[in-house]
């Protein structure tokens, strides 16, 4: 038996019947990421600040980047890898012929219909 980089392996079947609960994790992601840019952008004035007066003011609300781990978290529980936060692109280990490969799905598109090499990333997408 040949050996795998990931114990876990979907059929086409099993990443697709994933898709509606991983869309709801990637909507929740990409709210997180704008919210970090807020915060980053909040961070820096803050910095400037303290730098010409030593007031520091801490960005409100809920930490985005603590809510994007437990997201990525969350989605490779699943057995799933983030590959682009932003596009929302994940990849789901399967074995296709004998060899690892990855299923290719990205948010917003309705089912999964491509797949890659492991080393050929999203540029070296093919149809099922």
């Amino acid at each position: 038996m040949p050996e795998y980089l990931h114990d876990r392996h979907f059929s086409v079947e099993e990443a697709n019947a994933l898709l509606p609960k991983l869309t709801v994790l990637l909507i929740r992601m990409h709210e997180a990421l704008e919210r970090f840019q807020g915060q980053k952008a909040e961070a820096i004035q803050a910095l400037r600040v303290a730098s010409t007066n030593g007031k520091h003011r801490r960005p409100q609300g809920e930490d985005a980047l603590d809510t994007l781990r437990e997201i990525t978290a969350d989605i490779e529980a699943y057995g799933c890898i983030v590959k682009d936060y932003e596009k929302g692109l994940l990849d789901f280990p399967s074995v296709r012929d004998g060899k690892e490969v990855y299923l290719c799905w990205m948010l917003g598109e309705p089912e999964i219909t491509c797949w890659h090499e492991v080393e050929s990333g999203f540029a070296g997408r093919k149809p099922l």
